[in-house]
C-alpha cells in the first residue's frame, strides 16, 4: 500500500463539469473537462506523517493513515473507482512473491529512481535488475 502511495496507478482522473462551480476564485464552466488529481493527498503532510519518506508502517493498526477520507486514492475515486481495484493488488502481491521466490536480484545500487508517464508512472529505461541466481527453478506440471 505505502508503494501505491508514492507510485499510484491511477493519479488523476478527467471529467466533465455538469454545472458551473467556483474554486479558489475561479469559475469553472458547465462542458469544461478537468483533471483532478486524486492522488494529491499522498504527497502532503497533512495527510501522512513525513510524506516523502517511504514508511510501510503507515498503513499498520495503530496508524492507518490513510483512513481519512479522500486521503489515500490510488485506483480514483467515488463511484469511478477502478473496478479491478482488489484483484489488481492481490495480482501484483502474487507476482512480486513469486518473483522474489524465485530469483535472487540485483540492482545497481547508484540508480536513483526516476519515473516517465507512460500512461502511467514507471520507472525510466536506466533501471536495470540482474538475475543473480535462480532460487527455486519452476516445477514443470506435465512430468
Amino acid at each position: 500500500m505505502e508503494c501505491l502511495r508514492l507510485h499510484p496507478i491511477a493519479p488523476a482522473m478527467t471529467r466533465t463539469v455538469t454545472q458551473d462551480f467556483e474554486f479558489a476564485g475561479v469559475t469553472v464552466p458547465q462542458g469544461r473537462r478537468v483533471i483532478i488529481g486524486t492522488t494529491v493527498p499522498h504527497g502532503l503532510d497533512g495527510c501522512f506523517t513525513d510524506a516523502d519518506r517511504f514508511d510501510p508502517e503507515r498503513f499498520a493498526p495503530g496508524r492507518m493513515e490513510h483512513r481519512r477520507p479522500g486521503a489515500f486514492a490510488p485506483y480514483g475515486l467515488g463511484t469511478h473507482i477502478c473496478a479491478g481495484s482488489g484483484m489488481a493488488e492481490g495480482l501484483i502481491m502474487l507476482n512480486l512473491a513469486a518473483i522474489l521466490r524465485t530469483l535472487d536480484l540485483r540492482g545497481d545500487p547508484a540508480y536513483v529512481l526516476r519515473e516517465v508517464a507512460r500512461p502511467t508512472a514507471t520507472p525510466d529505461d536506466r533501471l536495470t535488475l540482474r538475475v543473480n541466481a535462480v532460487r527455486h527453478p519452476a516445477v514443470s506440471l506435465l512430468a
